[in-house]
Order: C-alpha cells, then structure tokens, then sequence
C-alpha cells in the first residue's frame, strides 16, 4: 500500500497545518524507520552510531521533501 504517497503530499502542502503535516511525517517515519535504521546498523556496525544516523537522515528527509520530484521513490 502506497499510503505514505499521500503522506508526503501532506509534508509539502504549504496549507495543511502544522499538525497535520507533522503527523504525516511522523507516519512516514513509522513507516520506513525500522529499514532505514537496519541500514545504517549494516552500514556503521553500531546500534547508537545507527541511532544517530536515523535521526539526521529523517531531519534531511523533513528538510529536503519539497524536493523530492517523485513521492513513490520515496522508499529508496
């Protein structure tokens, strides 16, 4: 299920609350955190440095998602 479209569609659009928006991202977080911290666990070999590398690639996610041309690329 592509729910997580809808979800970014939400992050972007500029009338949704603040809320709103924040509770989408938080359901893409959900949604993909437990992949992308077994990634960087692969990657750095260490649970806390992994930690560290989920929280700053969701930031750059939440910073960054106006950029992101195709929303169901989203997962890679």
């Amino acid at each position: 299920m592509n729910d997580y479209i809808e979800a970014v569609r939400i992050v972007r659009d500029d009338s949704a609350s603040e809320a709103d928006r924040q509770a989408a991202f938080g359901g893409i977080m959900e949604r993909f955190g437990d992949m992308v911290r077994s990634c960087a666990i692969g990657f750095l070999g260490d649970e806390m440095q992994a930690d560290d590398a989920v929280q700053e690639t969701f930031l750059a996610a939440w910073r960054n998602i106006a950029k992101l041309r195709e929303p169901a690329k989203l997962p890679g």
